[in-house]
């Protein structure tokens, strides 16, 4: 079993505000996503997320399909992120905001390490193994507001 304990908890915040800097929330228009995804989000919003919520790079990119590699060239050459990766970061924050909607307390604390501990019901994986897919998000989503 593997366990990380994170010091920093998944907190009931915007989550697409954080990522996009405040250009889109949880009321935004189709129209502004559509926006945002076409210009590409600077890679700088990923370490935005990665240290809300107390991650690793290796961990934030896995969740995106990115290498650490590839962030570090964005990064050095100031290109934002493709469509794809940008629809994966817009939609990995969609998926915070649904996961942390209610949590008080040390559930913010203990949801974190859930994502990072072996689980019967993940074929005895990590749930976070399954984040890098819209599917496995949603899956991950239903298994932990249905506990």
């Amino acid at each position: 079993m593997n366990k990380k304990i994170n010091a920093v908890g998944i907190e009931n915040i915007d989550y697409l505000s954080l990522v996009t800097n405040g250009e889109l929330n949880m009321h935004s228009t189709d129209f502004d996503f559509i926006a945002v995804v076409n210009n590409g989000l600077p890679v700088e919003r990923i370490h935005a997320l990665k240290n809300k919520l107390g991650w690793t790079l290796q961990e934030i990119t896995e969740v995106i399909n990115f290498s650490v590699k590839k962030n570090d060239r964005c990064k050095k050459l100031c290109v934002n992120l493709n469509i794809d990766k940008t629809e994966s970061v817009l939609d990995f924050a969609m998926f915070l905001n649904d996961l942390s909607d209610g949590l008080k307390g040390k559930e913010k604390f203990i949801l974190n390490d859930w994502l990072f501990i072996d689980n019967p019901n993940t074929q005895d994986r990590e749930p976070f193994k399954l984040l890098n897919t819209k599917m496995g998000r949603r899956y991950v989503l239903n298994l932990y507001k249905g506990r």
